[in-house]
């Protein structure tokens, strides 16, 4: 992967999660990439009808003593960072089934730190097909 630091190309291995730590005196773009920022997961949580199940349960990891059924209606009550991890979840699905690279760029935006600690659970469960594909499918069950 390719990563523009400040006026450097900088190549990158790829693994199934890498992370890049941000310097603010240093300004880092990914040119292969699509950015998902809090802005971006939170117009696209805007453009939701509904949340999907797996995106319940994938919410869920990081929010678990979330006490309300989570639906569009009950997020749309909730802080920005409830309602942008939706959206970061929903098209990070979206993105994942197109086979498009993409970067989180500051997930934690807006959610307390004792639950943004969780986004390690989310990340690391986006990373193992076999974990997601079980998420997918208790996700089938809800839906019947």
């Amino acid at each position: 992967m390719q990563v523009k630091v400040g006026n450097d190309i900088v190549s990158i291995k790829e693994q199934p999660i890498t992370a890049i730590f941000h310097q603010l005196d240093r300004k880092i773009e990914y040119p292969d990439c699509i950015e998902i920022t809090h802005i971006s997961s939170l117009d696209h949580y805007n453009k939701l009808a509904e949340i999907e199940p797996v995106v319940v349960l994938l919410w869920k990891i990081v929010f678990p003593d979330f006490d309300k059924e989570v639906t569009k209606k009950s997020l749309d009550l909730c802080a920005e960072g409830h309602q942008a991890l939706a959206g970061r979840i929903d098209l990070t699905l979206r993105l994942m089934l197109q086979k498009k690279k993409f970067m989180w760029k500051f997930p934690e935006t807006m959610i307390n730190p004792c639950h943004a600690v969780n986004l390690g659970d989310l990340v690391i469960t986006f990373s193992q097909p076999e974990t997601l594909r079980k998420y997918y499918e208790e996700s089938m069950k809800m839906t019947k």
